[in-house]
């Protein structure tokens, strides 16, 4: 079994102090990304992720974002946001 660690417990904090903690935290090999608020994920914020699992072997999920987001909406244009999001997100996940 792998077991890893959620970045939702830092959720808040700002992206660097995340990938600071990342580099305290280097025996965890597995890490769950929230790409949520703080630490919303952009090309040059998937670029430092790659580059410290390249340092240290790291392996990475991606947690879509989740706050304020419903799928089941009967809001049409409140759906069509949502879906963007998650492709927004779905399309940085390469890591």
């Amino acid at each position: 079994m792998k077991v890893g660690l959620s970045t939702l417990y830092m959720i808040g904090t700002p992206f660097e102090e995340l990938l600071r903690e990342m580099e305290r935290r280097s025996h965890v090999k597995y890490w769950e990304v929230a790409d949520e608020d703080t630490h919303r994920l952009n090309e040059e914020r998937v670029k430092q992720l790659k580059e410290l699992a390249g340092v240290y072997d790291f392996r990475y999920a991606v947690h879509a974002p989740f706050a304020d987001m419903n799928l089941a909406s009967f809001n049409e244009r409140v759906r069509k946001v949502v879906l963007e999001e998650i492709t927004r997100s779905l399309s940085l996940i390469h890591i």
